[in-house]
């Protein structure tokens, strides 16, 4: 049987309403250090990443949680990363889902400029 991905929507939800059941894409970009929420929190609700493709300019350790890290609930272990890096998971390769209620959050140690994009479901 052939695998197929459907992407539901977009993440931006338009005309107020919240975050529905299903899933979504969207672009990963920011260049500052430390916590950067993925994906805000859904009340009563599960995340779960199918896709997260990430490009780094520079060195840094980044980490993957489910909620902030000062929770310390973290979903991996430190990726130290030298010079610019790249990272591509896909679910045939892992899965993360974060505990109900938690935002999906990406800590970096540096100030880096990092890009991508994250595929992902509300459950």
């Amino acid at each position: 049987m052939a695998k197929m991905q459907v992407i539901v929507r977009r993440s931006s939800h338009g005309l107020g309403q919240g975050p529905v059941i299903g899933t979504y894409q969207d672009q990963v970009d920011f260049s500052s250090s430390g916590d950067q929420t993925l994906v805000a929190a859904v009340v009563g609700r599960f995340i779960k990443i199918h896709k997260l493709f990430l490009v780094g300019a520079s060195a840094s350790n980044i980490r993957l949680y489910s909620g902030p890290s000062s929770e310390a609930d973290p979903l991996t272990g430190s990726m130290n990363f030298a010079g610019g890096w790249s990272i591509a998971l896909d679910e045939d390769d892992f899965t993360i889902t974060c505990e109900s209620g938690k935002a999906f959050v990406l800590t970096s140690s540096a100030a880096i400029q990092v890009g991508g994009l994250l595929v992902y479901s509300v459950i």
